[in-house]
C-alpha cells in the first residue's frame, strides 16, 4: 500500500553522488512508482533531459509510467 516517488533532482546529483546511486539501485528494483521534483524550490525542470536519464537505468515504458501514467492512475483512483 506505499507509493514511491523518486526525486529528479537526484538523476543529476543535485544531492550528491550517494543520492544518486541510490535512486538508481530503487529504479532498476522496479521500487519508484513516480519521478517528479520536491517543489521546495523553483526549479524549471527539462522533461526531455529527465526522460533520456531515466532510459540509461529503464525501459521507455517504464519511464512513461514513472512521468504520466501512474499519476492520471492515482487521479482516477486506480491500482498501479
Amino acid at each position: 500500500g506505499v507509493l514511491f516517488q523518486g526525486n529528479t533532482g537526484s538523476l543529476f546529483k543535485k544531492y550528491g553522488k550517494y543520492s544518486k546511486k541510490m535512486l538508481k539501485k530503487l529504479l532498476k528494483k522496479d521500487y519508484i512508482d513516480f519521478m517528479a521534483t520536491d517543489t521546495h524550490h523553483s526549479v524549471k525542470l527539462n522533461l526531455k533531459r529527465v526522460k533520456r536519464k531515466l532510459k540509461r537505468y529503464i525501459s521507455k515504458k517504464r519511464v512513461d509510467e514513472l512521468l504520466i501514467t501512474n499519476f492520471d492512475k492515482v487521479i482516477n483512483n486506480e491500482d498501479i
